[in-house]
């Protein structure tokens, strides 16, 4: 069974609610230029109200040592997701288990997946220009099939919802990523929209 991780968590009564679904995985968004940005006071409240059953994931992007520092102090037991341009020097120089997102496109950007050994998971986000993430669309992923499953961590992302998410599955990925596809407007999440689609897996 795959697992699930919620992204972009930006509100506490959402946050409140997603608990009661039992996702594996929820993720809070640093990046400035997102329409799900959390600060450290959030972060904060945040981790006053998550169990300890689930895992936070702090969603980073391009941002400097202090910074991140920062956010481990606040939340010691995160996962720490690079969405940028770091090196696996830079991820790994934490002592923290990463995610490295890879950006993909076509075939060719699979590559990157293997750059970065260190990493705990590799999440598979759409490629998009001038977009890091979130924007609610698929990449093809009949290419996925040049991917060993079996023997690293990789998590589908990008444009996952009712639609597709039992497709998504039947891939094979270790986790499957949801965010966008559970919003009214870009930002704002629905918990009906995310109960759909966690009694959905649980039926199948």
């Amino acid at each position: 069974m795959a697992k699930i991780k919620v992204c972009g968590i930006n509100n506490l009564s959402f946050l409140k609610q997603i608990i009661k679904l039992k996702p594996n995985f929820l993720g809070f968004i640093f990046y400035k230029g997102s329409k799900r940005y959390i600060d450290f006071e959030f972060m904060k409240a945040a981790m006053q109200i998550l169990p300890s059953s689930i895992i936070p994931v702090a969603v980073i992007v391009d941002h400097d040592q202090a910074f991140i520092k920062k956010i481990i102090e606040i939340a010691p037991n995160i996962i720490l997701q690079f969405h940028g341009s770091e090196t696996e020097e830079f991820c790994s120089s934490f002592g923290m288990p990463y995610w490295k997102t890879v950006h993909i496109k076509n075939s060719k950007d699979l590559l990157d997946a293997y750059v970065y050994e260190s990493a705990d998971a590799i999440l598979l986000e759409t490629k998009s220009d001038g977009r890091i993430g979130g924007t609610g669309k698929t990449f093809d992923w009949t290419i996925l099939k040049e991917l060993d499953f079996d023997n690293k961590k990789y998590i589908l992302a990008g444009g996952i919802g009712l639609q597709n998410i039992l497709q998504a599955k039947s891939i094979g990925p270790w986790c499957l990523d949801i965010n966008s596809m559970i919003e009214t407007e870009p930002g704002v999440k629905s918990i009906d929209k995310a109960k759909e689609i966690f009694k959905l897996i649980a039926d199948v």
